[in-house]
């Protein structure tokens, strides 16, 4: 598997991407595959490995342990979103402002990330244990389904 924060950070930039090129091809379908990742597969994979490591072993102070409640509670907030958009029938108005909205928050929480989080990734953590953790991350892409999670990525630079 590639670097596990080098491989969130390919995720933030393809949904960058893919919002302000793109923004008017997403359908309802297109929403759910995409959702399906997000909380299956990249939100697992911050809150089952990145954010308690975080919490372990560089927690100077308990910032990071509130940060990333912050961040828990964000992905709280995607969800529910994700949910309500997914459960939008014919509505086509309230999909495309809940889907900015959605997005907006998303790629908010993306940005933090990378300010906050990811620098000490490289920073203060040992070349052993980014390798560990980023196969353990390639543990949860092999039980979400790599032909899923290949699919999606392809589905996002596609559009």
């Amino acid at each position: 598997m590639e670097d596990l924060v080098d491989n969130l950070i390919s995720d933030h930039m393809a949904v960058r991407i893919w919002r302000e090129c793109r923004l008017e091809d997403i359908d309802l379908s297109v929403f759910k595959s995409f959702h399906d990742f997000i909380t299956n597969c990249h939100m697992k994979i911050e809150e089952n490995i990145l954010y308690p490591l975080f919490k372990d072993r560089i927690n100077k102070d308990n910032v990071f342990e509130k940060v990333i409640n912050i961040f828990l509670d964000e992905h709280k907030l995607i969800r529910y979103l994700g949910s309500k958009i997914i459960s939008l029938e014919s509505d086509e108005e309230e999909f495309k402002r809940l889907l900015n909205l959605y997005l907006n928050i998303f790629l908010s929480h993306c940005s933090s990330e990378e300010s906050i989080l990811f620098p000490y990734w490289y920073k203060d953590i040992s070349s052993d244990i980014r390798i560990k953790y980023s196969d353990e991350a390639s543990k949860i892409l092999v039980l979400y389904g790599y032909g899923k999670y290949t699919n999606i990525k392809n589905l996002i630079r596609r559009l």
